[in-house]
């Protein structure tokens, strides 16, 4: 593994209690953790998440705080209607991070073969 670990930013930012759309908090309180032990961290957020101008209230909650992020740390904003689960997966696989999410991702393993398959078993 490298020292890199990837969030799953809108899973991690539910916490325990699965309630969308989350905390920011809860990103970066788990940030913290690998920024200490010395890991990069980049964290994958579906866009309407960041920022619903729909519905404000479906944004995350204290989003101000993603805002001034540690030099160690990327926020990357996945594009509406993409799959954001896609776009972590495949950094993490391609730069052999770590993953971090509270989801199984077992509904994703149909998208890969061969190698690559046994890759992301791997997660």
């Amino acid at each position: 593994m490298s020292n890199i670990v990837v969030i799953d930013g809108c899973n991690v930012a539910c916490g325990p209690g699965g309630k969308k759309p989350g905390d920011a908090r809860n990103i970066l309180s788990a940030t913290e953790k690998f920024l200490q032990k010395g890991y990069s961290v980049i964290i994958f957020l579906a866009q309407h998440w960041y920022l619903n101008r729909h519905d404000p209230e479906k944004s995350i909650a204290n989003k101000p705080l993603l805002d001034d992020l540690p030099d160690d740390v990327s926020l990357s904003i996945v594009p509406s209607r993409s799959d954001d689960d896609l776009f972590f997966i495949k950094y993490a696989m391609e730069n052999n991070a770590f993953l971090l999410s509270n989801d199984g991702l077992k509904s994703h393993e149909e998208r890969f073969e061969g190698q690559e398959l046994l890759d992301f078993q791997k997660y």
